[in-house]
C-alpha cells in the first residue's frame, strides 16, 4: 500500500513538471487581420513588416510567438471570415487588425468570444464601451486638434476639402470642424464614392469660390487623379489631408504632384526610419509600421514576462502600459467614456518632401 502511495506521488509530481514544461513551450498564436492586397495594401504591408521587423529583431525573444497572417482587403465581410479561421482552426490567442471596417466588423464578435484585440486606427467609435478592442494609437480629434493649433499658428483662416465616403474620412471632416473655432471659414465641395475619378466640377467651384488649402480626404489614386485634374485646370492650391499622402506619393509617377501637402501624424525614430528603409527600400506608411512593431514587443512582453495567462490578465498587462519608449516616441494606455481604450503617442504635422513625410519643427 505504501508503495502504491509513494509511485501515486511520483507520478503528481512527474505530471505538474510534464504540463509546466509543457506550458513554458507551447507557443500562443497571434492573428493579423489586414489588407495584403487592394487599395490600402500599402498599409498592410508596412504593418506587416513593422511584426516581421519586431521578431527579426529579437528572435530568441519571439521563440514562442506566432504570427498568423490573413488577408480581408479592407472588407468587412472577408475581416469576419478571417477572424473566424483564426478563431476556430488556429485558436488564435489575440488578433491584431486595421481600420474602422475591420473594428466594426470584428469587434462584436471578439467582445463575445472574449478575444483581445488591438486595432491599428484614429477612429475611436468602434473601441467605445468595449472591453476587448484597444486602439494602438491616437484618436481623430487629437490629430485635428493638432491641425488647428498648425493652421492657427500659419493664421489660415479659410479651409476647403472634399472626401470620398468613407466612415474614416467622414470622422476625420467632422472632428475637424469641431476643432475649429468660430472665426474659421470651412467648406466641403464634394462627396464621391470610393470609386469615383473624375473631380473636375468641385475643382471648378474650388477655384472660383475659395482662395484658402485644399482639404483631400480621399483614397491614394483618388488624391492623384484630383492632383492631375486640378493642374490641368490651374487650380493652384497648396493641399492638406491625412496620412495617406504618404502613399499617394510613393506610388505616383510623378510625385511632385504631392510635393508640399501637409497632415498631421505621429513619427517614427530616425534609427527605425534607417533600418525600415534600407531593408525594405521604402518609406510608405512608416507611421503603421511603427505602431505595429510597437505593438507586438508590448503583446510579447506580456505574454513572456507571465507566460500562459487568461485574456483577463493580458488586459491587465496592456492597461499596465506607462510611459512606454517605442519608435513613435514614449507611449501610454488610456480608457475614456468618450474613446475607449488606446495608446497615446506624440502628434506631430508633416509635409510631403521629396515622396516621404518629413517633419515640420513645432512652432
Amino acid at each position: 500500500m505504501q508503495n502504491i502511495r509513494f509511485l501515486s506521488i511520483i507520478l503528481s509530481i512527474l505530471l505538474i513538471f510534464i504540463n509546466s514544461s509543457y506550458a513554458e513551450n507551447q507557443k500562443l498564436s497571434i492573428g493579423v487581420i489586414i489588407p495584403l492586397t487592394g487599395e490600402l495594401s500599402a498599409v498592410g504591408k508596412a504593418i506587416q513588416n513593422g511584426i516581421e521587423l519586431a521578431k527579426q529583431n529579437d528572435k530568441s525573444n519571439f521563440s514562442n510567438l506566432e504570427i498568423i497572417y490573413e488577408d480581408d482587403q479592407l472588407d468587412g465581410k472577408k475581416s469576419i471570415t478571417a477572424y473566424r479561421k483564426l478563431k476556430n482552426s488556429n485558436n488564435v490567442f489575440a488578433i491584431i487588425g486595421f481600420g474602422i471596417v475591420f473594428a466594426e466588423a470584428v469587434a462584436p464578435l471578439a467582445e463575445r468570444d472574449q478575444i483581445p484585440i488591438i486595432n491599428l486606427s484614429f477612429v475611436a467609435e468602434p473601441a467605445v464601451g468595449k472591453k476587448y478592442l484597444i486602439r494602438s494609437m491616437n484618436h481623430t480629434a487629437q490629430y485635428m486638434d493638432a491641425f488647428v493649433e498648425h493652421i492657427t499658428y500659419k493664421n489660415i483662416k479659410e479651409l476647403a476639402y472634399i472626401k470620398s465616403e468613407y466612415s474614416f474620412f467622414n470622422i476625420m471632416t467632422n472632428d475637424l470642424k469641431n476643432s475649429l473655432g468660430k472665426e474659421y471659414k470651412i467648406k466641403e465641395f464634394g462627396s464621391y464614392n470610393p470609386s469615383d475619378l473624375d473631380f473636375r466640377s468641385s475643382i471648378i467651384k474650388m477655384k472660383n469660390e475659395t482662395t484658402g488649402p485644399i482639404g483631400l480626404y480621399l483614397l491614394p489614386n483618388q488624391i492623384l487623379t484630383f492632383l492631375k485634374q486640378a493642374k490641368e485646370l490651374k487650380l493652384n492650391r497648396s493641399y492638406y489631408g491625412i496620412d495617406l499622402f504618404e502613399t499617394a506619393a510613393m506610388i505616383s509617377k510623378n510625385p511632385d504632384l504631392v510635393e508640399g501637402a501637409i497632415y498631421p501624424d505621429n513619427n517614427v525614430s530616425e534609427v527605425f526610419r534607417s533600418i525600415y528603409s534600407k531593408k525594405f527600400n521604402n518609406e510608405s506608411q512608416l507611421t503603421f509600421a511603427g505602431a505595429s512593431y510597437d505593438m507586438i514587443n508590448v503583446i510579447n512582453s506580456i505574454i513572456k514576462n507571465k507566460g500562459i495567462i487568461s485574456k483577463d490578465q493580458f488586459l491587465r498587462g496592456i492597461e499596465s502600459v506607462s510611459k512606454e519608449k517605442g519608435v513613435l516616441g514614449e507611449f501610454s494606455f488610456k480608457n475614456t467614456k468618450e474613446k475607449g481604450k488606446f495608446f497615446e503617442y506624440p502628434i506631430h504635422i508633416k509635409q510631403i518632401n521629396n515622396s516621404r513625410g518629413v517633419l515640420i519643427p513645432k512652432n
